[in-house]
Formats: C-alpha cells, structure tokens, sequence
C-alpha cells in the first residue's frame, strides 16, 4: 500500500517549480520522512544542504550541481509537506539577519548583554 507522502515524493516530479518558491529563500525546518520508501540520493544530499544554510533554487542548484527538474522535483514536494521556511529574497538582510538572531536564546542574550 502506498501513502500520501510516497505518492507526493514520486507524482510531484512532474511539475515545474511552485510559484511561492520562485526566487525565494528557503530552508529545510523539517527532515523529510524518507522511511516509506526508497529515496533518491539526490534528495538526500538536497536536504542536508537546504537543513545547513538558507538558499535560493537557483544557488541550490549551482552547489549541488543537479539539473533544475530534479531540485524543482525535491522542493515542490518538501514545501507541500510543511518541511520548508520560505522567506521574501527581496527582503533587505537586515531583517532576515535580525530574525535568525532571534531564534537563537544565546544569541540574543549575548546581543544584549554586551549592549549594557
């Protein structure tokens, strides 16, 4: 019997890249469940670089070097199930930077520990 996830990992492929992801930051927030069957390696080492630093598909592509289809493929599937950050690239990097820095409690005490 094959589950939703399955069929989302193995239908998905077929469609161009989703237009909320278009240009934009991402980043992996959830490991993807690659228990029900048998995952692509490339998906693999996609979610380990998109779980170390945020990206666009296009600088995504470039360090990974696979072929556009295959990295539209991963992140169609991913941001279906809830597994990616999605953030404006057009934002200016101070916020972006601002609301890293405060998702970490011991940044942000330190930040303001040395502004006393």
């Amino acid at each position: 019997m094959t589950s939703i996830i399955d069929t989302i990992w193995q239908t998905i492929s077929y469609l161009p890249l989703r237009e909320p992801l278009k240009g934009q930051i991402i980043k992996l927030v959830h490991w993807p469940d690659f228990s029900h069957g048998q995952p692509l390696r490339e998906y693999i080492v996609l979610a380990d670089l998109l779980s170390g630093q945020p990206m666009t598909p296009q600088q995504l592509k470039k360090l990974s070097g696979y072929d556009e289809h295959l990295i539209n493929s991963f992140l169609n599937a991913a941001h279906l199930m809830s597994l990616l950050d999605v953030s404006d690239s057009t934002r200016p990097k101070q916020q972006q930077s601002s609301k890293a820095r405060s998702n970490n409690p011991f940044k942000l005490l330190s930040g303001l520990l040395s502004r006393i």
